[in-house]
């Protein structure tokens, strides 16, 4: 994660636990969850019998909903989860209180393989 802010009288930029405590918030949101996108051009969500079913093609993958948190996204690839990570980062009303001009957020699947996002204020 890179910020951008004015450095205040004090000396500071701003409180970095304030962006530290989403984010880990947001982890543990999405932790020991099945994650499946809701935009999906392929796959197909539905509730049946108590399940979320999804199916691509002929195949049905059947999930039981406490085990899974559909995300507004197209896929679960790092290109897609860093837009949405930053969405909800500056969605936070603590966040949106600091004075940062430019956030830049990187989520990574491993060694070498990150996509990002940023946006300017």
């Amino acid at each position: 994660m890179d910020a951008q802010a004015p450095i205040a009288n004090d000396g500071l930029t701003f409180d970095y636990n304030i962006l530290k405590s989403r984010l880990k918030s947001l982890c543990d949101h999405l932790d020991e969850k099945v994650l499946l996108p809701e935009r999906s051009p392929h796959l197909i969500l539905k509730e049946q019998d108590g399940y979320l079913v999804a199916s691509y093609g002929a195949e049905k993958l059947p999930f039981l909903p406490r085990d899974v948190l559909t995300l507004p996204i197209r896929n679960i690839t790092v290109e897609e989860l860093a837009p949405w990570f930053l969405q909800q980062v500056q969605a936070d009303a603590d966040v949106a209180e600091q004075n940062i001009h430019r956030l830049e957020l990187q989520v990574s699947s491993g060694p070498g393989q990150w996509a990002a996002a940023s946006s300017a204020n």
